[in-house]
């Protein structure tokens, strides 16, 4: 029997990262290349029009992403991506 610890999932955005949905979902970035997407710092005006893809992880397996409040910061949770790890 497989023993589930979290899941997985990606949301979409461009512009600032809401650093407060990692506290609010319970999660991090899945991997050293999604964290280094997170701050906007580094990027030109013209590089965050492009949305960035960031790969998050969550131990909370009870819930999953606030889709909507994502969306309230501008972000969307891609529902084909969740998946238990």
């Amino acid at each position: 029997m497989t023993k589930y610890v979290g899941i997985e999932f990606e949301v979409t955005g461009r512009h600032d990262f809401p650093f407060d949905m990692l506290r609010y979902d319970g999660c991090w970035p899945a991997r050293g290349e999604d964290a280094a997407l997170l701050s906007t710092k580094h990027y030109t005006a013209d590089q965050l029009i492009e949305p960035r893809r960031i790969r998050l992880r969550s131990s909370n397996l009870r819930s999953t992403p606030e889709s909507a409040r994502w969306s309230s910061f501008g972000w969307s949770v891609d529902p084909y991506s969740i998946r238990k790890f």
